[in-house]
């Protein structure tokens, strides 16, 4: 396979991965079942482009969605509402922290308009 045609499949290979909505390590599981498949076709078809691999096997989204048809959906689903909780948690922690350091912000800028405007009483 020609050098520009190893980065296309490098970027198939990434745009499948990206699609699999599986935990990691059976993603990596899934790819590399299917990076098996593609070698043993290049190597029947050793001139094949991304094009004719494409044709063959499917575009990334196809090839996701006939792994995930045959994953067992309730762990795959356990598996999406933990990275969503996971997810809301990290938000939630974001948005926390943004909100705390809004109101140092604000308060600052409140001393900072005492000072200015003469309300704010400095005793020896």
């Amino acid at each position: 396979m020609k050098k520009n045609n190893c980065a296309a499949l490098r970027r198939y290979y990434r745009n499948i991965y990206s699609w699999l909505p599986c935990p990691g390590r059976l993603k990596k599981m899934i790819l590399s079942n299917i990076r098996e498949n593609v070698e043993a076709y290049l190597q029947g078809n050793p001139q094949a482009d991304i094009e004719q691999i494409r044709a063959h096997f499917g575009t990334p989204q196809e090839l996701a969605a006939s792994y995930v048809a045959d994953l067992d959906m309730p762990n795959l689903l356990k598996e999406l509402r933990i990275g969503r909780r996971v997810m809301t948690a990290v938000t939630a922690g974001l948005l926390a922290i943004l909100l705390l350091w809004g109101c140092g912000i604000a308060a600052v800028v409140a001393e900072q308009h005492a000072v200015i405007s003469g309300y704010y009483a400095i005793v020896p």
